[in-house]
């Protein structure tokens, strides 16, 4: 997954496995929600990111499920 940290996201979709994708669902994350990676822990550690003022940790195989676009610098 390629991503920038302190960088805004929105989330436009998601694909992968079904199980990955409840459990997606069940933390929060949903289409047209604006996300934030604010750490990328070394040796295929989690991804930390904020969602409605909240830190997140994700593996890497969940985040890979999320499809994101990149929203511009304010």
């Amino acid at each position: 997954m390629d991503i920038s940290l302190d960088t805004f996201y929105e989330i436009v979709g998601f694909s992968g496995d079904a199980l990955l994708l409840e459990r997606l669902s069940e933390m929060g994350f949903r289409k047209e929600k604006k996300i934030r990676f604010i750490q990328k822990l070394p040796f295929r550690g989690p991804l930390v990111v904020e969602l409605d003022q909240t830190h997140i940790s994700l593996r890497e195989e969940e985040a890979q499920c999320l499809q994101l676009k990149q929203l511009a610098i304010p």
